[in-house]
């Protein structure tokens, strides 16, 4: 459903083709202007997704021209089996608040830097919090995942002072309250999607 003005319209939405459509018509009409992100959940959830282990979406999202995701059900079948299929990704996965429990390293990137029509953009992602938590062990097997509220002033303070962004973009899977509350704690954030 999308709403416009005080009336609801529920137009033809979803579908890979379908975003694919929209994607190549809005990126016909502002080739320099378009920045696509995927808020995770993306590699569960539907017949194609589950049925594959995720493996189905893999070239989909791919022919997508995605420039990065931070994830959830992505964990569904370890952390081991989401590397492999992130491996294959030709974007990457950002999560700045998960850790390895052995060696206390990222296994995914904490950020990205996209330029666009000249715009710095510095894409910082946060993972589900709750995978560690609420979620079955497996999901989250030799792995840790904070709020990120630690490790995203670092990052943006990074990004700001070394990497020059012009705008800082936190794509992440919290939750809205949870989302409020960390725009409420970070400085120097300036959308949270």
């Amino acid at each position: 459903m999308i709403w416009h003005g005080a009336t609801p319209r529920f137009p033809m939405l979803g579908g890979y083709a379908r975003i694919a459509g929209y994607f190549k018509k809005v990126r016909a009409e502002r080739p320099d202007a378009v920045v696509a992100l995927d808020n995770g959940d993306t590699f569960h959830g539907t017949y194609a997704a589950v049925s594959s282990r995720g493996e189905a979406l893999v070239p989909l999202t791919n022919a997508l021209g995605l420039d990065a995701m931070t994830a959830h059900w992505e964990f569904a079948w370890g952390p081991a089996h989401f590397r492999a299929l992130a491996k294959r990704l030709d974007y990457p996965v950002l999560a700045v608040n998960c850790f390895d429990l052995k060696t206390g390293r990222r296994p995914f990137r904490p950020s990205r830097i996209i330029e666009r029509g000249g715009v710095r953009i510095g894409v910082v992602g946060i993972a589900a919090t709750i995978l560690d938590k609420t979620m079955p062990p497996h999901f989250s097997e030799g792995l840790r995942f904070t709020n990120g509220d630690k490790e995203l002033p670092r990052e943006i303070r990074r990004l700001r002072q070394k990497e020059r962004v012009d705008l800082i973009v936190v794509l992440s899977h919290l939750g809205l309250p949870q989302d409020i509350k960390l725009a409420g704690l970070v400085d120097g954030l300036d959308v949270i999607l």
